[in-house]
Parts: structure tokens; C-alpha cells; sequence
């Protein structure tokens, strides 16, 4: 049976706009069907701004909610909002109608990121107490003022920007500032020419995104996402067996400092570029810091990457100190409220329950002499986590780990530094069968980092 020619165009249109309509769709499905627009206090193209713009991203684009950033100042962000410019702002801290009266908007149920701010200094001031001083703050961070001021400065000043602080510091009318991390990161070069320094954490403080009423939807979405995208695992150590084939003359380095932090990295690039000088193959595992005591102690690993001057003793003289300073820094008080201020180990009393994380031999020498509660954790993420939960009241450890760890997990309270505690300088050290490799591999060690020898043992 013949087909007619007007049968063969009219199935041939068909066909067409079949798969135009499927096309259509198709392509339809792949544009985003809405728009978030938010405004935040940091550039896109900071990596701040870049953390914020991704998570959000991961969070709504796959739902096809097209998600934009753009940067505007802290003090007109509320206003651009309420006025219908922005759906939202990307980071804020909690309590938001409550500090600043702006109502109409939403925040997240998770935080989106642990905000940092530090005490900065004129290199070579004299470091008074925050009771004692003049301080200077940003007038726009009105939740980190109202804190600030809870802690009876001397007189606060309000400043309209970075650079007006540091101004303020540099001809001596503030003792000292209270920056946040963006603000430090987009004025380092101001910072250097003005000889002014980064201190020590002194808050953190956990910023949530808040959108309007309208975009409830939003939120809810956002409650649900967010969590998933910014949990990270726990940190696991590496297990401690050596390779089939290990070099004929390997050294077995283990390191408690926090993997996500760029020391790790650093004091690996250092030991392994000393002992490659000496002829031997480095190899580098992280482990928790009690478990660390435990494997020298016994033999199945040959060094520890940095400990204080306590390690030899803890380890019953199977330690030999390498004689070359790797980490200086100091032991800081952190807890969840700004009541108190610590000057010292004897401040705390019997009544306080004390975090520290196992195995810290120096912080454990101090502590055991003060009437605390001593509470041993397994990892300064452990600690940090029960202080944010008020299931211990201070967390002491090394100011360094401390904020590597923030900045790994996500805490619903704020945190605040309440006091340095002792300084310290680690070093690294050799299981005693390997204490003839002590002298050279310091001089290899300050060779590398092109520092004069220290002498005192």
C-alpha cells in the first residue's frame, strides 16, 4: 500500500515539534526557575566570599535556585534588604532583630561559617589587659560591640572602617583593636606599613545566612542542605604499619597538629627535606596526641614532629629533644561566655570543669595543681564541642590548634578566648635509638629555615 507524500510530511511535523516540546523542556529543566539575590559584607571574590558563595551554591543550585553575591557595606546591608534591593544577607550573626531591630527576616537554623575576630597591636605596645585599655572596634559589628562592652574597656571606639583603625592604633589613640578576619586579610599590606600585628583569636562567633519573609521556602531548604554540605568527617589517624617495601633508611615522623591546617603541611615539607639531606626517607602519619606518648614510647614509631620540653619526660626517657625551635606560640582559655577573665592557671577553681586534650603534658602539669574538675578529651574537636555544649566550662589548649579546629567544625555558640596561660616552644624529638641523628638533624633543621642555632638545652 502506497504512502501519500502529504502522510510523509504530516508524520515528518510531528516528529519535529515532538522533539522540539521534549528540547524545550529539556532545556527549560536545565535553567534555573528562580533567583536568590544576597548581599554580604565580604567581596565574591575573597576566599571568604567564596566560601559563602559555594556553600549557598551547593546548597540551592541543584533545585535550580540561581544564587548571586554582591558586596555591600555592614551598615547599609539591612537597609538594601528591608527595601526590597536583596533577598537576603549571606552571613550574619544570631539574634539579629534582637541587636538590631530590623524585622521581616529569617535566619538559618545551622551556621554557615565561625566568624574570627583578633586582637590587634602596635608591634612593641605594651599588651594591657582589655579592662585596661582603649579600644577600637568597628561601629557596623554592633553584636561584637555589645560583648566587648560587657567586658568594661577603658573606652571603646567606635570606627567607621579598617583603615580608620588603624589610624587609630598607629598614632596611639587605641591600646588596641578588635578586627575580624575579612577586615585583617583585605589589609595586610596597610597592617605591615603601620607595624601593626595579630595578637590572638579573641571570639568566635557563628554567622548565619537570614533571607525575608517571602523566602520562607528558601530557609527551610537551607535548613535542610546546609548541615550535610558543611559537616565534615571526623579526623582519623593513619594507621601506623609501615609499607611492604619501606627504604632501607626510613624514618617514621608522627604529628598531632590538625590535618586541615597549613602546619601540618609545613613541618612535613621541612622533616622531609632535613632528613632527605641526611639520607633518609621520611615518613609522615598524623595521630592523636596520647596515642603519639604511647607508640614512642613502645618503639613502633621514631620521632614526633613538635612537643614541648615535657615530652622526654613523658615518654620515660625514651625521647631525645632535637635541638631546633619548629612552633612557638601559647596555651589559651576559651569558653563559651566572657564572664570571666583568667590571667593565670590560678584563677580557675574548684568549681570549674576543665577540658584539655589527653596527652598534653604540659597543660596536664598545670592543671593537676589548680583544684579544677579535669576533664581529658581525645582532640581539641572533642573539647570544643563539649564547651559549646556547656558540658565542660573552659577548653585549654594551644591557640594555634585551636583555630584550625574552628575553622574545621561549625559551632551554634559563640566562643570566646578568656586568657593566655603559658607560651610555649616545641621542638621535634627522636626515639632514643636514634639520638645520634639529634645534632645533625638541628643543623639541618636551622639550616633550612636559615635561623641562628638555640643553644640552651
Amino acid at each position: 500500500m502506497l504512502v501519500s507524500w502529504q502522510s510523509r510530511v504530516h508524520v515528518t511535523v510531528v516528529w519535529l515539534m515532538l522533539f522540539l516540546t521534549v528540547s524545550a523542556i529539556s532545556h527549560a529543566s536545565e535553567r534555573p526557575v528562580r533567583s536568590i539575590a544576597f548581599s554580604c559584607s565580604v567581596s565574591p571574590e575573597s576566599p571568604l566570599g567564596k566560601q559563602f558563595l559555594g556553600t549557598l551554591q551547593q546548597a540551592l543550585s541543584p533545585l535550580g535556585i540561581h544564587v548571586t553575591l554582591t558586596q555591600i557595606a555592614t551598615d547599609k546591608e539591612l537597609q538594601l534588604i528591608t527595601s526590597g534591593h536583596f533577598d537576603g544577607s549571606c552571613a550574619r550573626a544570631a539574634n539579629l532583630e534582637q541587636v538590631t531591630g530590623v524585622t521581616g527576616l529569617i535566619g538559618t537554623q545551622s551556621p554557615i561559617y565561625n566568624g574570627k575576630y583578633h586582637i590587634i597591636r602596635k608591634r612593641n605596645a605594651a599588651k594591657l589587659n582589655l579592662s585596661k585599655s582603649r579600644v577600637a572596634l568597628l561601629a557596623s559589628h554592633q553584636f561584637v560591640m555589645q560583648i566587648v562592652q560587657q567586658q568594661k574597656p577603658e573606652s571603646l571606639i567606635p570606627a567607621e572602617t579598617e583603615i580608620e583603625i588603624m589610624e587609630l592604633l598607629d598614632s596611639d589613640q587605641a591600646d588596641m583593636a578588635i578586627l575580624w578576619e575579612e577586615g585583617i586579610y583585605q589589609h595586610q599590606a596597610l597592617m605591615g606599613e603601620k607595624h601593626i600585628e595579630v595578637e590572638h583569636l579573641f571570639l568566635t562567633l557563628p554567622l548565619f545566612s537570614y533571607l525575608t519573609e517571602a523566602n520562607r521556602d528558601v530557609i527551610e531548604i537551607l535548613n535542610r542542605r546546609i548541615p550535610m554540605i558543611t559537616r565534615k568527617s571526623e579526623t582519623q589517624s593513619y594507621q601506623l604499619t609501615p609499607p611492604e617495601k619501606a627504604h632501607p633508611h626510613s624514618i617514621k615522623m608522627v604529628c598531632s597538629m590538625p590535618l586541615q591546617g597549613s602546619t601540618y603541611t609545613q613541618l612535613e615539607s621541612l622533616y622531609r627535606a632535613a632528613f632527605n639531606n641526611l639520607g633518609y626517607n621520611l615518613e609522615y602519619h598524623y595521630i592523636l596526641r596520647a596515642r603519639a606518648v604511647e607508640e614512642l614510647k613502645a618503639g613502633r614509631v621514631d620521632s614526633e614532629c613538635a612537643r614541648t620540653q615535657h615530652f622526654s619526660k613523658i615518654t620515660e626517657g625514651q625521647a631525645t629533644r632535637v635541638n631546633s625551635i619548629v612552633l612557638t606560640g601559647s596555651i589559651d582559655a576559651f569558653a563559651n561566655h566572657n564572664n570571666r577573665q583568667l590571667q593565670g592557671y590560678d584563677d580557675l577553681t574548684g568549681e570549674d570543669r576543665v577540658a584539655f586534650v589527653r596527652g598534653t603534658q604540659m597543660i596536664e602539669d598545670k592543671l593537676v595543681e589548680t583544684p579544677v574538675q579535669i576533664v581529658p578529651v581525645t582532640s581539641a574537636e572533642h573539647g570544643l564541642k563539649m564547651l559549646s555544649a556547656g558540658r565542660v566550662d573552659f577548653y585549654v589548649g594551644f591557640n594555634r590548634e585551636t583555630q584550625i579546629t574552628i575553622d574545621k567544625i561549625l559551632l551554634d555558640t559563640p566562643l570566646f578566648n578568656v586568657g593566655l596561660l603559658d607560651d610555649v616552644t616545641a621542638y621535634p624529638f627522636l626515639h632514643k635509638r636514634y639520638q645520634h641523628l639529634a645534632v645533625p638533624l638541628a643543623a639541618e633543621l636551622e639550616k633550612i629555615k636559615g635561623q641562628p642555632q638555640d643553644k640552651s638545652r
